[in-house]
């Protein structure tokens, strides 16, 4: 039912995310920090998909794919920017995680298969 009482105000706040720098100074850290490192094109996978990522050096990439047990499905290397998934490769439907790995970063996700 509705009142007629005036609405309840409770205290509110505003939070900026900060960094240090080096010489002292606190600046704001940007948003492209977190952006998704990598990305699904169509998700979730039926037949084709890519996961798009960034290569910015023309290092050798790994992808390995893990079902939810922790038992590898697939390994792919690339020195591409994405790596090409088939629905064919996997077993089953339902829910995968990928890792890549490019030089010393990695790249974690989930990968869902109809």
């Amino acid at each position: 039912y509705f009142d007629y009482n005036p609405a309840v105000v409770t205290n509110t706040t505003l939070n900026n995310l900060v960094t240090t720098i080096p010489n002292g100074k606190v600046t704001a850290i940007e948003d492209h920090l977190f952006a998704p490192k990598s990305i699904i094109i169509p998700h979730p996978l039926s037949s084709r998909s890519a996961i798009q990522f960034k290569n910015n050096s023309s290092a050798s990439a790994t992808l390995q794919v893990l079902d939810l047990t922790g038992q590898s499905v697939l390994s792919k290397t690339t020195t591409e920017s994405e790596f090409q998934l088939n629905r064919n490769e996997f077993n089953s439907a339902g829910l995968y995680i990928y890792q890549i790995k490019v030089g010393n970063e990695v790249i974690t996700g989930k990968l869902l298969v109809e």
